[in-house]
């Protein structure tokens, strides 16, 4: 499947640059996905990337139903936080329960501006 996937990606690259990579990407992906072998999750990074924003939060929001464990990861993408108004992003994030969901930000109130992002000892 993933070479599958690459060597798709590789000939869009060939044939037309970043935007033929992104467009085979998504059709190879899509193919896996509507066949049930490849998560939603991974289906909607290519989504953020290609500005289909709305159609990476529907498969955010089927990746969630189906328990896909990196969909917090998705929801942190810094492409698909400008959706961070939008109430079904809200929704999506006050579902999963994280600190910080009344700021549309995952952990956004567990953080504070330029502390280090680790554990204290």
């Amino acid at each position: 499947m993933l070479k599958d996937i690459f060597s798709s990606a590789r000939a869009g690259y060939a044939r037309d640059g970043e935007r033929g990579l992104l467009k085979n990407l998504y059709v190879k992906q899509k193919q896996y996905y509507l066949a049930g072998k490849l998560w939603g999750t991974i289906l909607a990074k290519t989504c953020v990337m290609m500005g289909r924003k709305q159609e990476a939060l529907q498969l955010l929001e089927e990746g969630y139903a189906h328990r896909e464990s990196n969909v917090l990861f998705c929801l942190t993408h810094l492409d698909l936080l400008t959706r961070k108004d939008e109430p079904r992003y809200k929704a999506l994030v006050k579902k999963i329960n994280l600190p910080g969901a009344a700021d549309g930000l995952p952990g956004a109130s567990t953080l504070t501006e330029g502390a280090p992002l680790r554990a204290s000892n």
